[in-house]
């Protein structure tokens, strides 16, 4: 017994001794040293220390990124001296593709941990021809298979672990709220998980409702699972028939537990559970694809749907004079789509003049849905007196969950006008107005002709005739012009990209200098969505990464700037569902990208 002891003794001596010299962090890359032409491989950056802050990847000249940084992170636990140590291993990994044979220099890659910067030795990788494959060679193992056994070779099956998406309703109309949920299931331990793949809603409007971090215990066939419900999002169809939404991926690292082999020696003593250690197992999983049969709205119609109930005010008790603004409002409240409410149809006097409407949006995002009210205010100003009228008119909205269309009708309302100051008795339709009771006798000295004297065919009938005639030129050329530019959508979506971005980025600023994370990354995306949708002519609801990949690419634009900005959105899509590190860093981080991307394009 006392050499047992002994000998336990002498082996945390040296475990004490060994981690007492251990070298400082440091980063390490792992990349296979020969690929062949069309092979898929991946580079993986180690770095054996945590609060890792600003990786950098050196360029991958003559591959095709695949995918990538995919950041994880492992970590270990021992017990020397009655002491517990934990060890943190964080790694990016990139997916490339060989292209051209021939041998390529990587450089070094860089990151910074408590202050310090830590860079990696640069390596090469040569790309033999495809013609000299030999044809029983296997596929080499990329470097996340050499260092971790595979989920298979411990028996984790699609049962143990796997994702379920959900839709509370599978047969909704065309414009109708449709909530997705995003469930994971296990019954196993669980280091960590990533998404490696944000499905795209191609064919709807959607909109994250917020975060989601429910967590419950269920019993499924007899066995015990945690179920964390991480996302939920509202879509919105644009169009009617069978619509797919794509899974979504994720990676997880699994806890397994390894058993010593038993040799017989006094190195049994650790079988005993305490010192039984854990290995990291990667695991992918894809969740189910769901298909939601959307049906066509009634026929004829175009306006809103959802639950929604209308209101239209004005000041009624004030008394109303001439030259003076008067103030219409027009709004919607309820549960639904709240971008998607239509303006109401309003014909005001002509002797009104009516602007634009200002439009105001109040959206509320909870995991019950999206509520809100939209409302269009009208500022009119009366240019006579009298007694005007404005017509009653109609609104109509769908309700989806009354299958039925359902029409509000604002009553016609009378307006007793009194005169004001400025333009007594003055209508559109009038002549000028008398400044006073008497008129002044005029005392200039009026023009007088000789009698016999005529206009008709004299030089200045001609020149009058001249004029005319040029000016009703001018006025075509100008109708034309304007009207081929009204005619121009697309134009028109494209002067206003910019414009429209800038307003989104406004707003983002002024949400991450007030720490509200939610809402900046959601004017980030409309910003970054809203400028490729105008500047490129598509459509909100075929937008997706493999179109804005497409259309940049045939646009001759770089293609360093079509990784750049799809970069970015995928940076954007990370930070927003799988926030790590610096909150306010990575805002600051995404808002400079998203800044640098939508400039670089002009």
């Amino acid at each position: 017994m006392k050499t047992k002891l002994y000998i336990l003794f002498f082996i945390s001596a040296i475990l004490s001794f060994t981690q007492a010299i251990a070298q400082e962090p440091a980063l390490t890359a792992n990349a296979p040293k020969q690929v062949y032409e069309g092979d898929n491989f991946q580079v993986q950056f180690s770095f054996d220390a945590g609060g890792v802050s600003d990786f950098k990847a050196p360029p991958f000249k003559g591959f095709n990124i695949l995918g990538g940084p995919f950041q994880s992170q492992s970590s270990s636990s021992s017990y020397i001296n009655g002491k517990v140590s934990r060890s943190i291993n964080i790694s990016f990994t990139y997916q490339l593709g060989a292209l051209k044979a021939g041998t390529y220099p990587i450089g070094s890659a860089s990151v910074t941990a408590q202050g310090k910067q830590y860079k990696s030795s640069p390596f090469t990788i040569t790309v033999l021809a495809a013609s000299s494959r030999p044809q029983s060679n296997q596929p080499q193992a990329s470097p996340s298979t050499q260092q971790q056994p595979s989920a298979e070779s411990v028996n984790i099956s699609d049962k143990d672990l796997y994702l379920r998406v959900t839709a509370n309703k599978s047969n909704p109309y065309k414009g109708e709220e449709v909530i997705i949920t995003y469930k994971l299931y296990t019954s196993v331990s669980l280091a960590e998980n990533s998404i490696d793949k944000i499905p795209s809603f191609k064919g709807f409007w959607s909109e994250e409702l917020g975060e989601v971090t429910d967590r419950k215990q269920e019993i499924i066939d007899g066995k015990k699972f945690f179920v964390f419900t991480f996302r939920k999002v509202a879509v919105f169809p644009q169009e009617a028939g069978a619509l797919t939404l794509d899974p979504m991926e994720m990676t997880a690292l699994v806890q397994v537990q390894t058993a010593r082999r038993r040799t017989g020696s006094i190195f049994d003593i650790f079988d005993d559970p305490f010192f039984t250690p854990f290995q990291n197992v990667e695991k992918k999983i894809k969740s189910n694809s769901l298909v939601l049969h959307v049906k066509e709205l009634p026929e004829d119609f175009n306006g809103t749907v959802g639950d929604f109930s209308v209101t239209f005010d004005y000041d009624a008790a004030k008394q109303h004079v001439s030259g003076e603004a008067m103030t219409f409002k027009f709004s919607v409240s309820g549960h639904g789509n709240i971008e998607m409410i239509t303006p109401p149809d309003i014909i005001f006097p002509p002797d009104f003049e009516v602007y634009q409407p200002q439009i105001t949006s109040d959206k509320n995002v909870s995991v019950s849905g999206v509520s809100g009210s939209m409302t269009f205010e009208y500022t009119v100003v009366p240019r006579s007196s009298g007694r005007f009228i404005i017509p009653s008119f109609d609104y109509t909205i769908f309700d989806p969950s009354e299958k039925k269309q359902k029409t509000t009708t604002i009553p016609e309302i009378s307006l007793d006008i009194a005169q004001g100051k400025e333009n007594s008795g003055m209508s559109i339709y009038g002549t000028r107005p008398v400044r006073g009771d008497i008129e002044y006798i005029k005392t200039n000295t009026p023009s007088f002709k000789p009698v016999g004297s005529k206009f008709f065919l004299s030089l200045d009938f001609f020149i009058l005739i001249a004029v005319v005639i040029l000016l009703f030129i001018a006025a075509v050329i100008s109708f034309r012009s304007h009207a081929k530019k009204q005619l121009d959508i697309v134009g028109i979506k494209n002067r206003k990209a910019l414009k429209e971005a800038k307003k989104c980025l406004k707003k983002a600023e002024k949400f991450m200098n007030a720490s509200r994370r939610d809402e900046f990354y959601t004017e980030i995306s409309l910003a970054l969505w809203g400028f490729i949708s105008n500047k490129l002519n598509i459509p909100p609801a075929e937008l997706s990464m493999d179109t804005v990949r497409e259309v940049l690419s045939s646009k001759n634009l770089s293609s360093e700037y079509t990784e750049q900005f799809i970069q970015t959105l995928n940076d954007c899509e990370f930070a927003r569902f799988a926030p790590k590190g610096n909150a306010q860093k990575d805002m600051a981080e995404i808002y400079n990208k998203a800044l640098k991307v939508i400039i670089g394009y002009f």
